[in-house]
């Protein structure tokens, strides 16, 4: 639609010139996504949740050469899946991140009562389950309705990608 646009506003040039920025664009997004994902599997192997080779980092550029690597190879898996799979897969993996998020939230609130915060939720530990309760049932039923609209194909690559 948007090169159609570029296309009928100022011919092919604009069209061509449009496409191209996009694919610019989104190649620069995705390398800075696997650039700052490659530093998780990095710092997993550094406290022995992985192997400790993928803590191991370029000696002249700091980047995670082995997580690098199996980021890579992980995405070239991904790329097989639909595309309507893929967007299956980003909202359960994206909503059961931020399930987490809150549950640690709660847990380190109840174990960590005292600890120094930049900011406090007001009503202590009845405030934080109110505040994170409503989200944490909406992204349960989007996860609920992703795997039901993808089936349970979806919800095994979604787990393993977990």
């Amino acid at each position: 639609m948007l090169f159609r646009s570029a296309g009928a506003i100022g011919g092919e040039g604009l069209k061509f010139a449009v496409a191209a920025g996009a694919v610019i664009a989104v190649a620069g997004l995705f390398n800075a996504n696997m650039l700052s994902n490659s530093r998780i599997p990095m710092a997993l192997g550094e406290d022995h949740y992985l192997p400790p080779s993928l803590a191991k980092a370029n000696a002249r550029t700091g980047a995670p050469t082995a997580s690098l690597i199996l980021n890579g190879v992980l995405f070239t898996f991904i790329a097989l899946v639909d595309f309507t799979s893929l967007a299956v897969i980003d909202v359960v993996v994206y909503s059961a991140t931020l399930l987490l998020e809150f549950l640690a939230l709660l847990v380190l609130r109840v174990r960590e009562p005292r600890i120094i915060r930049p900011f406090r939720v007001p009503g202590s530990i009845p405030g934080i389950a109110l505040v994170t309760a409503l989200p944490m049932i909406l992204l349960g039923l989007a996860i609920a309705n992703e795997v039901a609209d993808g089936g349970a194909e979806v919800l095994g690559i979604s787990a393993a990608v977990l």
